[in-house]
């Protein structure tokens, strides 16, 4: 148990949902500052931190590469991977949670949403999986919604 009292969890949904409304794309840029703080504070002061993210692009693992080497801590990545079809599967029996996000019917993240993240960043997986193959262009938009 004394683990539990040394690590910190930091979620940029969670940072959303205090900041008032969930989703401002302008407002993002001030999301990953606050989210950049909690871990720095945390990686200071000797917390563990866990960064509860999905979207882990080239410059967020830069940015916390970065942050782990200023603060004398290592980075480790783990990458909870799931299928297109899994993923869309869960996010369709995702159940409302009391959470302000859920309260304003924003819990389930979308196809939309889903189909750009996996067609970005697993785009071989998501072809094959979605019927084409991995070297065809994937159409700009289909109707075809799971």
């Amino acid at each position: 148990m004394e683990e539990r009292k040394t690590t910190v969890v930091v979620s940029r949904d969670a940072i959303r949902e205090m900041t008032g409304t969930y989703w401002v794309p302008e407002r993002e840029g001030y999301i990953t500052e606050v989210e950049t703080h909690m871990i720095a504070e945390a990686l200071k002061k000797g917390y563990t931190v866990i960064s509860d993210a999905t979207n882990l692009n080239e410059n967020t693992i830069a940015r916390m590469n970065v942050m782990a080497y200023c603060y004398g801590a290592e980075l480790e990545l783990i990458d909870l991977h799931k299928s297109f079809l899994e993923t869309l599967e869960q996010d369709k029996n995702r159940e409302v949670d009391g959470s302000e996000r859920a309260k304003e019917g924003h819990l389930s993240v979308g196809y939309d949403i889903l189909e750009g993240y996996y067609a970005r960043y697993y785009p071989d997986e998501y072809r094959k999986e979605m019927g084409f193959a991995p070297t065809e262009r994937e159409p700009e938009y289909h109707n075809n919604k799971h």
